[in-house]
């Protein structure tokens, strides 16, 4: 009886002694050659993708296999990834130096955001504007870069 008991407790909290873990996919539109850089970031690497929880990389193709002018599409796939609360930062690094230049009115090379169909005027994307939930929101996201 006490073997009976002991198999049904453990039955019961061996699936909640593991944390899940989900997948976050997408894709990324753009225009410009330079290497791609699309981050999976919480509320405080939001202003700092590179210090982010995941990042993937996708170097520019090679001179000639480029096409100046039409759109270019890449897949992304953070898997392993925590419940908690993220967004989405990509952009196109068109001058090789490994992040997002900015000047006196925002960014300077392509870059898009999870959930932004449309750009504050004055001011940058908030994290609560582009932020999403795993795992109550996981989704298949597309995100164009753009400047």
């Amino acid at each position: 009886m006490t073997f009976i008991i002991l198999i049904l407790l453990l039955s019961i909290t061996v699936p909640f002694s593991f944390p899940q873990s989900f997948t976050v996919q997408g894709e990324v539109r753009f225009e410009r050659r330079g290497t791609v850089f699309v981050a999976l970031v919480d509320k405080e690497s939001f202003r700092q993708p590179e210090k982010g929880i995941a990042y993937q990389v996708f170097p520019p193709l090679p001179e000639g296999q480029e096409n100046p002018g039409k759109s270019s599409t890449l897949s992304f796939l953070f898997q392993e990834v925590p419940a908690g609360t993220y967004a989405i930062v990509g952009f196109v690094d068109t001058n090789g130096n490994g992040k997002l230049d900015t000047g006196l009115f925002g960014p300077t090379e392509p870059w898009g955001m999870s959930f932004r169909a449309s750009r504050p005027l004055f001011r940058a994307p908030r994290f609560e504007e582009v932020s999403f939930t795993v795992p109550e929101e996981v989704r298949y996201f597309s995100i164009e870069l753009q400047k």
